[in-house]
């Protein structure tokens, strides 16, 4: 493969939400940087069209299904990345969902599933990526996912308006570890539905 600088060769990175937009642009770009690349999304379709294009560089992907509203499917995202490949070096934690609704009409379930999806996953997946990181040395990358994604459309209750660089609310697990390896937060513009 023609890396465009080969600043990742024999690097492992993960990328949440690849199947579309940021996450797949970031998935290709560690790709043609010489990363072997784990594509991770709920989306068999759009992930494949991604999987082709890393392909077509000539670089190395896995594809795995994964939830990450789910526990179980957060963990089993790491192990079998570091069963597949032996390390870990990069985390990119992109996915995210919404819901346009009133705050009347939002079911609580929904709120609960972008809760989950935007928030805890950042927090799940540094948790059971960290212990493997901390053996080389790594990078964690999460965007900001506002709590308040769901666009509630009310005078009172409004979308916040386009965020600066913060590593707030959804990175806070990550400002509590030691500096032992690079955590990095950013705050595009809000995620677009992917459900």
């Amino acid at each position: 493969m023609s890396a465009a600088n080969g600043r990742l060769n024999g690097r492992v990175a993960i990328v949440t939400g690849a199947a579309s937009g940021i996450g797949k642009a970031s998935a290709i770009r560690f790709a043609s940087e010489g990363a072997m690349v784990v594509v991770a999304d709920v989306r068999a379709d759009p992930t494949q069209r991604c999987i082709d294009e890393i392909t077509a560089l000539g670089g190395t992907v896995l594809a795995l299904g994964v939830d990450v509203s789910d526990p179980a499917q957060i963990e089993s995202m790491i192990t079998t990345t570091i069963s597949t490949f032996g390390r870990l070096d990069v985390l990119f934690n992109n996915a995210a969902i919404t819901r346009i609704g009133d705050a009347v009409d939002l079911a609580p379930d929904d709120w609960n599933l972008i809760w989950n999806t935007n928030v805890t996953s950042i927090f799940l997946a540094a948790k059971f990526a960290i212990p493997f990181l901390r053996e080389r040395g790594g990078s964690i990358i999460s965007r900001r996912q506002l709590p308040a994604s769901p666009r509630i459309q009310t005078k009172w209750l409004t979308q916040p308006p386009k965020p600066q660089l913060s590593v707030s609310p959804a990175p806070w697990p990550l400002t509590m570890e030691p500096k032992e390896f690079g955590r990095t937060a950013s705050a595009p513009e809000s995620p677009s539905p992917h459900r």
